[in-house]
């Protein structure tokens, strides 16, 4: 509702419904008739202009008449033209190219850059102050383009709002778009686009340092390279480029209007610094953008012109390269009025208008519209439904068939072959393998009723044990934040679980003759769970019970591809043949991931309580156990991804006798598999105890050290440096020790270990190199590469 409130009010409020007049024409060099591309016209003693497409092409949107226009362009006389209801159209106006007769710059710094951009940035700190809020209409067309030719085209008419301190809104009016794609695929917003003025740049993510940031003296190289006039003034040409290569800054050309000490025109790229992790190989951007006062103190963008490329790809598999340009026209400044609260009431950036895609007479009539080119005129009319993207952005490689996209012969998009029928709907095959249950060969199936009903099942058998085994799961939505889940199985389990290893894994590495990281035990029972979700600060409050049956198993099967003679360890024997527990967690943060790929925020707190007196449960105890992963950003804060370092704390105690099956563990290196939160000098060990506490960091350097020595290839490459370490320790009751039937390892002392790691290796690994402080020797290990 306050979505379209918004627009209802802007759509009867919009200049875009005023009466106006069409003009036309084409702007050409006087002497060459070379068309003067994306040349600054604006309309006389008001906030309204345009700009010529790159054949110098142009229309504009004159609500009175007559009107006077003034025509600029760098290296060219400024014009003045006339225009009444009488003038014919189109418009064919030549400029007069202007030899530099100038007066000597006097400035007081050895470089005369320095002190130009000096008074520069002083003179825009001065009307920035003033400068409280304005709202533009924009006109904005994207062109997508494959090696070959143009692949789609976007346009839309919007309404841009800013606020000194609330940032940025856009109200889209209308848009078009090719009819290979869907307005859903329209991306062409104003919105998005970079005042290169600003101190601070957003660009992709990363907070660019801008040419005249009140630091850029700090920052940048600037180097005066040449004077040129437009009409009777002096611009000047100033080369860029950073001071310091690691930080995300611009390299180019800013052109200064000397009179005024204001920029007129930047041509510029981001430098270096702008490096992504995989899959993105490569992006290369260009900006160009001109500035007008329109008579006034306040300068502001009147376009910007974006061309990129775009590399995606990794180890067997590549895609063609996106080359994607953009071109926006921006006019009728509203400068310093009151904006509406409404559109700062939610978090949506960018507002559609819901009948946008069918306002087209609004979009021809957008009164900054940059005209279409030739070629992209022909792509309008000869791109069909059946060049999607898909098709036009097919990619190569080994690995291409598990990305590929198949299109039906008539066009109609992406073909789901899970659409031919719904018999085997919601059905995987499911296979694991360990020392117990040996091949275990089965399926899991789950399918959403009525929205609120999520039902999981699974099953299969084990060959090993010769027996089947099953469960089922009901997750419910009760109300709107609180949820029930219950499950029920009959199966065979971990004693513990891992935050560092699933059980599919684990059959990875038992096949390959590893060594089987868990113990296992025949469970029989059901869980049942009530969770109330916070989502404003991403938490959940968790309470159930269990009642699980345990029963013994010994070892079945110790065969392994590389390792046919490997002796498996004796499956342990449970303490307990019933254990019934109450449970409440405390979760904060988002869903954890694994392996240190990406960087977890997350604490979650659980309490497990078991009482032979309240529920004639076997084990009489009270366990207490915390998790928290974090990431603290600490140098280069402006990147994409800054250096950070990543942490993981894990600790735990109790009360009573804990059974031996749920003993506190943590993770030792599993074969040459060495993850993040793993003890990677522990080889091939879990480490027990009824209290415990495991700290582990690592400090991901990323692409720097190698951007540092100059070895940008590998730096490309996605290669970053890691330092990590850990430290821990469990503890673990003489009586307790006393019970145990199997062999097991804790540290009754604090231990330390810190090693170096290569990440990025083939995109998608790392090698980790670790010491044990006070030991002897070097371990080397592998794991999945952090990306993120």
């Amino acid at each position: 509702m306050l979505k379209r409130t918004i627009i209802l009010i802007f759509i009867l409020s919009s200049n875009f419904i005023m009466a106006q007049t069409t003009i036309s024409g084409t702007i050409k060099d006087m002497e060459t008739s070379t068309p003067l591309g994306y040349t600054n016209i604006q309309v006389k003693d008001s906030y309204q202009g345009t700009i010529t497409n790159k054949d110098g092409l142009f229309t504009l949107q004159l609500t009175q008449m007559p009107a006077i226009l003034i025509i600029r362009f760098i290296g060219y006389e400024t014009v003045e033209i006339e225009i009444s209801q009488d003038t014919p159209m189109p418009i064919n106006i030549r400029l007069n190219p202007v030899a530099v007769h100038a007066p000597a710059i006097v400035v007081t710094a050895d470089d005369p850059a320095i002190g130009i951009m000096a008074q520069v940035i002083k003179k825009k700190a001065q009307w920035r102050k003033d400068l409280s809020s304005y709202k533009a209409e924009a006109y904005t067309r994207a062109v997508l383009e494959n090696d070959t030719s143009i692949v789609s085209i976007s346009e839309s008419t919007s309404e841009v709002f800013w606020h000194a301190e609330k940032g940025s809104r856009e109200v889209v009016h209308s848009r078009r778009e090719t009819s290979n794609i869907t307005a859903d695929d329209n991306f062409a917003f104003a919105g998005f686009i970079p005042n290169l003025l600003d101190d601070d740049i957003e660009i992709m993510q990363f907070r660019m340092i801008g040419p005249t940031h009140p630091d850029a003296l700090r920052h940048y190289h600037f180097k005066m390279t040449g004077e040129r006039r437009m009409g009777d003034k002096t611009v000047v040409d100033i080369k860029l480029w950073p001071k310091n290569k690691l930080q995300p800054t611009f390299t180019g050309r800013i052109s200064i209007l000397w009179e005024d000490k204001a920029v007129i025109d930047m041509d510029v790229k981001p430098n270096d610094a702008m490096l992504f992790p995989v899959p993105i190989q490569e992006v290369n951007m260009h900006f160009r953008q001109q500035y007008s006062n329109f008579g006034g103190k306040f300068w502001f963008p009147v376009d910007v012109r974006i061309e990129g490329e775009l590399k995606i790809g990794m180890t067997g598999l590549s895609f063609p390269a996106i080359k994607y340009s953009q071109v926006s026209g921006l006019t009728r400044y509203v400068v310093n009025q009151p904006l509406p609260d409404s559109l700062y009431a939610g978090d949506e950036f960018i507002i559609v208008d819901s009948l946008a895609s069918q306002n087209d007479s609004l979009l021809i009539a957008a009164v900054a519209k940059v005209p279409l080119t030739v070629d992209e005129s022909t792509a309008y009319s000869t791109l069909d439904s059946t060049m999607t993207l898909a098709r036009a952005f097919k990619p190569s490689g080994p690995l291409a068939r598990f990305v590929d996209i198949e299109v039906s012969d008539e066009g109609d998009g992406p073909y789901n072959a899970s659409d031919s029928g719904s018999m085997f709907k919601g059905f995987s095959p499911a296979f694991l393998y360990n020392r117990v249950d040996g091949i275990r060969l089965g399926a899991t199936w789950e399918r959403r009723f009525f929205k609120r009903i999520m039902l999981k099942g699974h099953g299969g058998y084990s060959f090993g044990l010769k027996r089947g085994s099953g469960g089922a799961e009901i997750e419910s939505r009760l109300a709107r934040r609180l949820y029930l889940d219950v499950a029920w199985a009959n199966e065979s389990a971990p004693w513990q679980g891992s935050w560092n290893l699933s059980q599919t894994v684990n059959s990875i590495l038992n096949l390959s003759g590893g060594r089987d990281h868990f113990d296992w035990l025949w469970r029989k029972g059901w869980k049942t769970e009530l969770s109330y979700k916070i989502p404003k600060i991403r938490s959940s409050i968790k309470v159930g019970a269990q009642d699980w049956t345990h029963e013994a198993l010994d070892k079945t099967s110790e065969w392994g591809i590389f390792n046919k003679n490997r002796i498996q360890r004796a499956n342990p024997a449970p303490l307990t043949s019933q254990l019934r527990t109450l449970n409440a967690t405390w979760v904060l943060g988002g869903e954890y991931i694994p392996w240190g790929t990406v960087g977890n925020n997350r604490f979650e707190l659980r309490v497990e309580h078991s009482n032979p007196d309240i529920w004639q449960s076997d084990a009489d105890y009270t366990r207490f156990d915390a998790f928290w992963e974090g990431r603290l950003p600490t140098f280069l804060r402006r990147r994409f991804l800054p250096l950070a370092l990543d942490f993981r704390v894990t600790a735990g105690t109790s009360t009573g006798i804990l059974p031996t099956e749920r003993l506190f563990t943590m993770d030792g290196r599993i074969g040459a598999f060495t993850p993040f939160g793993t003890f990677r000098t522990l080889k091939g060990g879990r480490l027990q105890g009824d209290t415990y506490i495991g700290i582990f960091w690592e400090h991901h350097f990323r692409t720097v050290p190698f951007e540092i020595v100059g070895l940008r290839s590998l730096a490309k490459k996605g290669l970053g440096i890691l330092l990590h370490g850990a430290s821990g320790r469990t503890w673990l009751d003489a009586e307790r020790q006393s019970q145990f039937t199997h062999d097991f390892e804790y540290w009754n002392e604090w231990k330390h270990e810190i090693g170096l790691s290569l990440t990025g290796i083939f995109d998608i690994f790392r090698f980790d190199l670790t010491k044990r402080i006070g030991g002897q020797g070097l371990w080397a290990g592998i794991s999945v590469a952090r990306i993120f």
